[in-house]
């Protein structure tokens, strides 16, 4: 990993934040994998949409320098004094030589009131790095960023919620009637992967090879407010496609 940028927190249900994917990671290999656009449906698709991109090493090396420009460098930052509430945090990852440097910034695209005048420079310095990240054909070098194609993973992460803790929390609207699916492996959900070490109600696992074809083919079919049957059981899923390393 050399950049990535990820937004994520804020009040919502718990279910939001296990389908969080980092909206910008850029690899040494020239990998660039961003989320791609979302079909304007409701409820969304269950599987997130992430398209993958070349960039050349000019083009990489142009980032890393707007990166710099925009403060992304030395000690890591945190810029936290903000006058709203539960709103996201934004984090923006580098890796260079060997060091990893980290930039949080909660409610990013929000300019305080109050505070160094430093901290709100800082801030929109990187409100307008992250519109760059977003549209890199606009300023990078000609030909340095390919056409983007859909992002192939091997591996795809997969949460397990009780329904009765999460039915209601995810779309907000208990009129809308979820559609139902059957759990597709062998293995019921109740023992699926292994409980998360603060949430154990909540189990997480990995699928992939043969396993991962045929939940593809089921979650392609489902929603993010699918329920979804499985030895007697009715359960949420949250899917998220791992990236590189």
């Amino acid at each position: 990993l050399i950049l990535q940028v990820h937004s994520g927190g804020g009040f919502v249900p718990v279910v939001w934040h296990l389908r969080e994917l980092p909206l910008f990671s850029l690899y040494g290999d020239g990998r660039l994998i961003t989320q791609g656009p979302q079909i304007a449906i409701y409820p969304p698709p269950a599987l997130p949409a992430l398209v993958e991109r070349q960039v050349s090493e000019e083009g990489i090396q142009a980032i890393l320098r707007a990166a710099r420009e925009a403060g992304l460098h030395g000690a890591d930052q945190r810029y936290e004094d903000l006058g709203v509430t539960d709103v996201p945090t934004t984090t923006f990852t580098v890796v260079t030589e060997g060091q990893t440097h980290q930039t949080a910034v909660y409610g990013l695209g929000e300019l305080p009131e109050y505070g160094p005048v430093g901290d709100r420079e800082a801030r929109q310095k990187l409100v307008e790095f992250q519109s760059e990240l977003l549209n890199l054909e606009s300023w990078l070098p000609r030909g340095s960023v390919s056409s983007d194609r859909p992002y192939e993973f091997s591996r795809l992460q997969v949460f397990v919620v009780p329904a009765s803790e999460g039915r209601g929390d995810v779309s907000g609207d208990d009129q809308l009637e979820p559609s139902r699916k059957a759990w597709p492996l062998p293995e019921p959900l109740s023992s699926f992967g292994e409980p998360m070490p603060n949430t154990p109600d909540i189990r997480c696992g990995t699928v992939e090879g043969a396993d991962l074809n045929e939940v593809l083919e089921a979650a392609g079919q489902a929603n993010v407010d699918t329920l979804w049957r499985s030895g007697g059981d009715v359960s949420l899923l949250a899917f998220r496609p791992l990236l590189p390393g």
